[in-house]
């Protein structure tokens, strides 16, 4: 991955490392025939299809999508950059679909899992362009610990929750200012499983947004880390992860600790057979907002996994789509 684009390199017996494919987007799979690659692949804002690669091109082989992404039928992203310190920080911005001048519009801060994962300006992501032409803003970025920038970028081991959240924070006052139509009496946030932790923590830390939505996320850190199925290996406040001598650490950096602090509206959702960020953790912050009588819903899916948002039977992931733009909706 490099920058919110990934891509197939090849690493030779003499040490050169070469690239094999040069669009932009997501490379999602491949095999090797004859010397040539096949690629699943979605580049230029297009549904995925199938390539053949060769040393030289990329030839689109298959026909699965009609669907044409022009600004006529999705809202095209817009890549900005900042700096802290030496760090860039990408971020984008979709408009909504109708925008029109002078008129004012709601935005929805989208933070992405992981970490270590990436945005990207050239792949389709189907809930920003819902919630595009249900007349949202909508802003995404790559925050310090998102992949494919560099290891010092990624390694956010004991700053998790600070430098994140200020990124993902400057990169929404910076939409805000230079986008006059946005209404920064009416935003919200939301994210997926790292994105669901980082929005369980700035619910739980800033008044800004009018209401919430939280995919998959933790709230306890020491639960997750004794649950989950990444166990043991998951680094989360040092790379000891000891957490009996580490509690405090832990604690502290547990959404669930500052729960107290919210005022925001937000729905929970989660699978009931996610064993990554187990259905523990949305069930905490719930009872915790609803002891605090702060207005909040908790939806479980059964039969479905972490991967729910990409992987998910069609009924659950319109299901998915529906609660989250119903709430967008009731508070925006």
């Amino acid at each position: 991955t490099n920058r919110g684009s990934t891509s197939i390199k090849k690493l030779t017996r003499e040490g050169e490392l070469k690239k094999l494919t040069f669009s932009k987007g997501s490379v999602d799979d491949f095999e090797l025939l004859d010397r040539k690659m096949i690629i699943a692949a979605s580049y230029h804002l297009k549904l995925q299809e199938i390539y053949l690669t060769t040393e030289q091109e990329e030839m689109q082989i298959s026909q699965f999508q009609t669907f044409d992404p022009d600004p006529s039928t999705i809202s095209i992203p817009e890549m900005h950059t900042f700096y802290q310190g030496n760090a860039a920080i990408d971020y984008y911005v979709i408009k909504p679909l109708d925008l029109k001048k002078g008129k004012k519009y709601p935005a929805i801060l989208t933070i992405h899992g992981g970490h270590k994962c990436a945005y990207g300006k050239e792949v389709y992501f189907h809930d920003f362009q819902v919630w595009s032409s249900a007349g949202y803003f909508v802003i995404y970025s790559n925050p310090r610990g998102s992949d494919g920038y560099d290891d010092t970028f990624a390694d956010i081991i004991g700053k998790n929750a600070i430098v994140d959240y200020q990124d993902v924070m400057k990169a929404l006052n910076l939409a805000i200012a230079d986008y006059p139509e946005i209404d920064q009496r009416r935003l919200a946030v939301t994210g997926g499983s790292y994105g669901g932790f980082l929005t369980n923590w700035i619910i739980t830390h800033t008044d800004k947004f009018k209401c919430a939505v939280s995919l998959r996320g933790i709230s306890h850190r020491v639960t997750k880390f004794l649950t989950g199925d990444s166990g043991y290996r998951y680094p989360l406040v040092s790379l000891g992860n000891d957490i009996w001598n580490e509690y405090e650490g832990h604690w502290n950096f547990s959404p669930i600790k500052y729960a107290q602090n919210c005022h925001t509206p937000t729905l929970f959702m989660h699978s009931q057979e996610d064993y990554r960020c187990p259905v523990e953790e949305s069930i905490q912050m719930y009872t915790a907002l609803k002891l605090n009588r702060i207005e909040t819903k908790l939806v479980i899916f059964k039969n479905e996994s972490h991967g729910l948002s990409v992987t998910g039977k069609p009924r659950a992931r319109i299901k998915q789509c529906r609660e989250i733009l119903e709430w967008f909706q009731k508070y925006l």
